[in-house]
């Protein structure tokens, strides 16, 4: 591993829901913005993880502004094992480029967080692919 790659600064989002991948998304979005949106300089930089132990993860789609603090939007999940598939519909066109530039800064592991050390910054988990 070259030094660059492990200088890097790494932020892990715990949790494959609405929530965590938004999460995720918006801190890989503000890095790659501070950045002038070059990829190559965000992956010499930061690393951002996203650990989730479900089957699926959920995102937000069609979000529409009711008030001003209320949102109306639908749920789409899509399956952890075909992330890097693109969608034959038309219809998911949209979804699919999301999902192509999100998983472009964010990685995702499949797994169960079993331990945080919060002295040492670490975080245990079981892998879900292979069950280690």
């Amino acid at each position: 591993m070259s030094s660059a790659v492990a200088n890097r600064e790494t932020l892990v989002v715990i949790g494959g829901g609405i929530a965590g991948v938004t999460c995720a998304s918006e801190c890989a979005r503000l890095l790659l913005d501070s950045l002038d949106d070059d990829a190559e300089a965000f992956k010499s930089k930061h690393r951002v993880v996203l650990l989730a132990g479900g089957r699926v993860l959920k995102l937000v789609s069609d979000p529409v502004r009711v008030t001003e603090n209320v949102e109306h939007f639908s749920v789409v999940e899509r399956p952890i094992h075909d992330l890097d598939k693109a969608s034959s519909q038309s219809s998911q066109a949209e979804e699919d480029k999301w999902w192509q530039s999100f998983t472009r800064c964010v990685e995702i592991v499949h797994g169960v967080v079993t331990r945080v050390d919060t002295q040492r910054k670490a975080i245990e988990y079981r892998d879900e692919v292979s069950g280690s």
